[in-house]
């Protein structure tokens, strides 16, 4: 039976996951890297064994972030902001619970403290004693002014005030607000996910010898399915006298 391009779409998004899992029985290494013939006959015997034993994190960010980024775009600043401090939450809380498994610490150990832990911690020293890392200043600062804002929006206060004197609870979050400038969601998250994807990879080799595989194999089949619509085109030609 000939897969569908859905069927190729749903292997290649779980193929990280079930090499990971080959990885970590030691059945897929660096040297399996070398071969991708190899590392193709391994992945078709040991399948079944990926496909039982993988798990997959299911990530909530990417609909809150396009929603937010509309929505800033449209002027309803508010609601964007909401959700933006949402997928950045979302995503950071994915990356602890990844990177707190790889030091040996059960699933409820690591709820506990993504559970206990503020989101200045998650921006600072949570990162720095779970791998070592700090956030890039600039990055930092301007996502926590938009936890500060979520929080005040969500959290709203209601402290009333005279419109000139600007004191009142609705004044004090469009300071904060200004104090983002000319700031761009999208360009924001790229940022912090590709900081923190790479510390994931250097803190558990096993996420990027997974990630290197499951690439190399992609590349393979695609170069292989582009081959076959080659030469099934040339005899479709050739059938009808063309060329």
């Amino acid at each position: 039976m000939t897969p569908t391009k859905k069927d190729i779409a749903i292997l290649e998004e779980l193929l990280p996951h079930m090499m990971r899992t080959l990885v970590l029985r030691g059945i897929v290494t660096e040297r399996s890297l070398k071969n991708v013939k190899r590392l193709q006959s391994l992945f078709q015997r040991h399948t079944r064994t990926a496909s039982e034993d993988f798990s997959i994190l299911i990530a909530l960010h990417d609909g809150f972030l396009a929603d937010a980024c509309e929505l800033w775009s449209r002027g309803r600043r508010y609601q964007g902001i909401v959700l933006f401090a949402t997928a950045v939450e979302q995503y950071l809380n994915s990356h602890y619970r990844l990177a707190l498994l790889t030091s040996g610490l059960s699933n409820e150990e690591v709820t506990a403290i993504i559970r206990s832990q503020s989101l200045d911690a998650k921006l600072t020293w949570l990162l720095k004693i779970s791998s070592g890392d700090k956030l890039p200043a600039g990055l930092a600062a301007r996502l926590r002014i938009a936890f500060e804002v979520r929080n005040s929006i969500v959290h709203y206060k209601a402290v009333p005030g005279h419109p000139d004197k600007g004191d009142d609870s609705h004044d004090a979050i469009e300071r904060r607000i200004r104090d983002l400038k000319r700031v761009s969601f999208r360009r924001d998250f790229s940022k912090l996910q590709s900081y923190l994807d790479a510390v994931l990879l250097r803190i558990d080799p096993s996420f990027r010898l997974a990630h290197d595989a499951a690439n190399i194999l992609k590349n393979y089949w695609r170069e292989r399915r582009l081959a076959k619509a080659e030469q099934s085109a040339g005899a479709n030609s050739g059938g009808l006298g063309v060329g």
